[in-house]
């Protein structure tokens, strides 16, 4: 029971500690990767029937960010045909990393938490969508278990691969989503 007091007591610090935005300069910034499934876990159907669920992709992922695919999940995100349609990880250090629809950063999830010597992690984060969204925070959890391979005899990231879980009540969907990262943009 004590390990549970402090983990949660180590949440709550974490979540008091400021924005990663201005600490971002110099940050390894990489193109994401991802496959996986989104099941629309808020439509109840009978017990013991499969939910509704669909693939989710890069094809996906990049018409709903340029506005090309109408999706609900779009009203939450910032659509711009400008925009690449690819998901960025700024890995700011072995405790930090930001999930963002820009290289910038703006308006990304923070995830927190360590990435051992050998770059195993686990890192947990909360999502707000848009400031002007009439819900109450946090309106996506996402949870990622991945693996970091580093630049020989240094802390440098050259690799990420794993999967990130997300739960939404809000669009009420949980996905399970295989992610890799497939080039350094900065």
């Amino acid at each position: 029971m004590k390990s549970l007091y402090k983990a949660t007591a180590l949440l709550a610090f974490l979540s008091l500690l400021p924005s990663a935005r201005a600490s971002l300069r110099g940050a390894p910034v990489f193109r994401l990767s991802v496959t996986g499934t989104n099941v629309q876990a808020g439509v109840l159907l009978n017990p013991g029937v499969k939910p509704i669920s669909g693939k989710f992709n890069d094809k996906i992922v990049s018409e709903i960010l340029r506005g090309v695919k109408d999706d609900f999940v779009g009203n939450f995100l910032n659509i711009d045909p400008s925009q690449t349609g690819s998901f960025y990880l700024i890995y700011v250090s072995r405790e930090l990393w930001i999930i963002a629809d820009n290289p910038n950063g703006v308006g990304g999830m923070q995830l927190t938490g360590q990435v051992d010597s050998i770059g195993n992690s686990i890192m947990f984060g909360t999502y707000s969508f848009m400031p002007q969204a009439p819900y109450t925070d946090p309106m996506a959890r996402m949870c990622a278990v991945s693996k970091t391979t580093f630049a020989k005899g240094t802390f440098n990231p050259t690799k990420v691969t794993g999967t990130l879980y997300l739960s939404s009540t809000v669009t009420d969907d949980n996905m399970t989503l295989k992610f890799k990262t497939v080039g350094l943009v900065q």
